[in-house]
């Protein structure tokens, strides 16, 4: 009788604990991790290779929020991006198939502020991660665009960030309407400008200078125009430019800021690639301009060489700017700001 009544208690014993086991079981299954960091990752679509991260760090995670950081997302105008967003909790485990398997019941909505002409568009649709089960195939919003244009020189604003869930309803697509908001803040945001010229002084005097290296001529030529106001304007004084003919000539321009003192040729020079000398009042002979870095033409320096012709004509010297923050692109468009603009005579003796 013994017997029976030991195996009925160790039977008893290990009914219970299956029993307490499946509770906790069940209490692990039903625990949800909490949201404690969000991640995003940007790539350019086009162009150089180059990826751009930030996130937005909450203690001790956003639904019980204490504190909460962010990094700053910074981008290139001109460039259009692909952003990728993941979430994690409080242990740094990776939870974005949260978002994922619950793609219908969840949305993330994107709000940009005071960054000027940028756009954002979700990329992505439920389909992407499973099967849908009610047909819709409405956006998700853990891949996005962000189009940023050219026209303008920055600017800082933010990114707001929503994670909504839609317990009790079918979420629209559009907007967190009848949702319940999970995460909520505003990630700042800066548009950076492009590299491009370094800001030029006023150009106040251009002296043209040519020296004879082939054929009968052997006078040096030159010419300068002056224009105290700045040479965008014109010129007040100008000299003209008195050719022999059937001569090559070597041509070089150099650039004042009398008003300060400044000579400005080398600073041309280095920005090049920004910068492009017209020589219209060269239309007896043949012109060959130097070059800047990426082989498009400069014309600082340049050879100039006249055939068996006499004449006189009057035409331009010009300077074009190529600010790329200004969708100037030099080769590209013909978008430029002047920098010089001079009338000036040529004869052919």
């Amino acid at each position: 009788m013994v017997r029976p009544l030991f195996v009925e208690d160790r039977l008893f014993r290990l009914i219970v604990v299956m029993i307490i086991l499946w509770t906790g079981c069940d209490s692990i299954i039903e625990e949800k991790p909490e949201f404690a960091r969000v991640e995003f990752r940007l790539r350019r679509i086009e162009g150089e290779a180059f990826l751009v991260t930030a996130a937005a760090q909450a203690r001790p995670s956003f639904s019980d929020q204490e504190t909460i950081s962010f990094d700053t997302l910074s981008v290139r105008r001109g460039f259009d991006y692909e952003g990728f967003v993941r979430f994690f909790d409080q242990d740094g485990r990776d939870i974005t198939s949260m978002v994922r398997t619950k793609k219908e019941e969840r949305q993330i909505f994107y709000t940009l502020r005071d960054v000027e002409g940028v756009t954002i568009r979700v990329a992505d649709k439920e389909n992407e991660y499973g099967r849908n089960e009610f047909g819709e195939n409405l956006p998700v919003g853990l891949r996005f665009y962000l189009f940023v244009p050219f026209g303008f020189r920055g600017s800082h604003g933010a990114m707001r960030v929503q994670l909504v869930e839609f317990p009790n309803q079918v979420k629209n697509g559009i907007n967190a309407q009848g949702g319940v908001t999970t995460i909520d803040f505003d990630l700042p945001l800066v548009v950076n400008p492009l590299p491009g010229p370094e800001e030029l002084s006023l150009i106040t005097r251009v002296v043209l200078t040519m020296e004879p290296v082939g054929g009968p001529g052997d006078r040096t030529v030159s010419a300068t125009a002056v224009n105290p106001s700045g040479l965008h304007q014109g010129a007040i004084e100008v000299d003209t430019l008195r050719f022999q003919t059937e001569t090559r000539y070597a041509g070089r321009i150099q650039l004042f800021n009398d008003q300060t003192g400044e000579e400005l040729t080398d600073q041309i020079l280095a920005d090049a690639v920004y910068h492009q000398f017209f020589y219209g009042v060269l239309s007896f002979g043949t012109l060959i301009l130097d070059t800047d870095e990426n082989g498009l033409p400069f014309g600082q320096e340049f050879t100039y060489d006249l055939g068996n012709v006499f004449g006189f004509n009057t035409s331009f010297i010009r300077l074009e700017q190529y600010d790329p923050n200004f969708g100037a692109n030099k080769g590209l468009s013909s978008s430029t700001r002047m920098l010089m603009d001079v009338q000036i005579a040529q004869l052919v003796e």
